[in-house]
Order: C-alpha cells, then sequence, then structure tokens
C-alpha cells in the first residue's frame, strides 16, 4: 500500500510537470478554434410580468400595465415599480433577469427585447393571460470572445489533452 501511494504521487507529479503548456500552444489553439468561443449577444433583461390575481381580468391588468408604462415614461424607475407591481412565482427582485441570451427567452418576449436599445423600455405587451414590460439595462454584442478571456480555458483543455497523452503512453 505504501509503494502503492508513493508511485501514484510520483505518477501525478510527472504528469503535472510534464503538462505545462506555452503561450504558443495556447495561441494556436485559439487561433484553430476561434469558433469554440463565439459568444451569443446578450441584454441585461429587467422586466415586469403581471399575472392575473383572483377575479382578475386581462382588463384590469392592462389598466395595471398602462399605469406603470406611464410611470415609466416620466421617470420612475423600473427597479421600484417591478417591487412595487410585480407579484407571483415568476417575478424577480426589482424585476433583474440579468443576463439573458435570446434563446433564454420565450420567442414572442425575445423579437420585442432584442429589438429595443441600451435604456429602452418596452410598451406593455400581452401573452396569453400576462402583461410584460421589459428594459434593457445593457447589451452585450455578439462576439467571439478574445484571447485575453480564455486563456486559462484552452490552458486547461491543452493540460487535460497532454495529461491523457502521457498517461495513456506510460501505461502502454
Amino acid at each position: 500500500l505504501k509503494d502503492d501511494i508513493i508511485v501514484s504521487a510520483m505518477r501525478s507529479n510527472e504528469l503535472n510537470l510534464s503538462a505545462e503548456i506555452s503561450p504558443k500552444k495556447i495561441e494556436e489553439f485559439y487561433y484553430n478554434n476561434k469558433i469554440k468561443f463565439y459568444q451569443p449577444e446578450f441584454i441585461h433583461l429587467k422586466q415586469i410580468i403581471l399575472s392575473p390575481k383572483t377575479n382578475e381580468t386581462i382588463e384590469d391588468l392592462k389598466l395595471t400595465a398602462e399605469e406603470i408604462y406611464k410611470k415609466i415614461q416620466l421617470g420612475s424607475q423600473i427597479n421600484e415599480l417591478a417591487n412595487e407591481y410585480a407579484k407571483g412565482p415568476y417575478n424577480k427582485t426589482n424585476g433583474d433577469w440579468g443576463w439573458v441570451k435570446k434563446d433564454d427567452l420565450r420567442v414572442e418576449l425575445a423579437n420585442y427585447a432584442f429589438n429595443l436599445k441600451k435604456g429602452e423600455f418596452s410598451e406593455p405587451i400581452v401573452i396569453d393571460e400576462n402583461i410584460f414590460i421589459l428594459y434593457i439595462e445593457d447589451i452585450q454584442e455578439e462576439q467571439i470572445q478574445s484571447i485575453n478571456n480564455v486563456r486559462d480555458i484552452i490552458e486547461n483543455i491543452l493540460k487535460q489533452k497532454s495529461t491523457r497523452n502521457l498517461l495513456d503512453n506510460w501505461l502502454t
């Protein structure tokens, strides 16, 4: 057992030492695999979702939505209005849904949200029995992430490959 532990420690140490990755290899991997580092457009979304309460009609909700919309137009903050009006399981504190990509949203909402500009809000959107008011706090355009942002990821990928190759060669 003692010998097994020593051999295992030596193998681990040898594999870690052998798995050093040069900056040149990282750059080669990045340039040969840029598409793997594609990042779609993201928006930082805040929204108010109004859902009917017991004995509340869609017309009642529309009136509430119009009241909220007018308050936003007059300068009220959407996070305050979200905390005041948006109740229910799908609402978030301050209406903040964080960074989302198009595929994260229902198609109907994504079509509205991704056509808004930073700092814009939507008119009330009726979908089924709910009403949504969207606000775009920020936008991150689609891009290929820079090598500086993915260097650690690439290094880990290459270390894993190198370690796997060394282990395979060692065992054969």
